[in-house]
C-alpha cells in the first residue's frame, strides 16, 4: 500500500493589504510552513463583518473572507507570470483601463 505524501500545514505571518474599496479587499498574505520555508498568497476578498480573516488597515480593523486566492512558491515563479502576463496585456487591451467598476 502506498504512503499518503502529507502537504505541509502554512500558518499566516502578515496580510498586506495591496487595495480596498468599499466592499473587496485585494493583499497579499505571508505564510510559513513548519521547516520556514516563505510563499506568499495574492488574494481577492470580500469585506464582511463575520468575516474569518482579519488585518489592520489605515487604523481600522476590517474583517473578511478570502474568495479567490493564488499562491506564490517563489521569486522566478511571479517574475514569468509578471513578464507573460504583460505581453498578454500588451496584446490584447489596446486602450487604457483606470479600472474595473468592482475595484472603485
Amino acid at each position: 500500500m502506498s504512503e499518503v505524501s502529507k502537504r505541509p500545514l502554512w500558518a499566516d505571518k502578515e496580510t498586506i493589504v495591496l487595495k480596498r474599496s468599499a466592499k473587496w479587499i485585494v493583499g497579499v498574505l505571508i505564510q510559513e510552513d513548519s521547516a520556514g520555508a516563505i510563499r506568499l498568497k495574492l488574494f481577492k476578498g470580500v469585506i464582511k463583518e463575520n468575516g474569518t480573516k482579519e488585518v489592520r488597515y489605515k487604523g481600522k480593523t476590517i474583517r473578511f473572507s478570502m474568495v479567490q486566492r493564488f499562491n506564490i512558491p517563489s521569486l522566478d515563479y511571479w517574475e514569468s507570470l509578471c513578464t507573460r502576463v504583460t505581453k498578454i496585456f500588451k496584446y490584447n487591451v489596446k486602450k487604457v483601463q483606470r479600472s474595473l467598476d468592482e475595484f472603485s
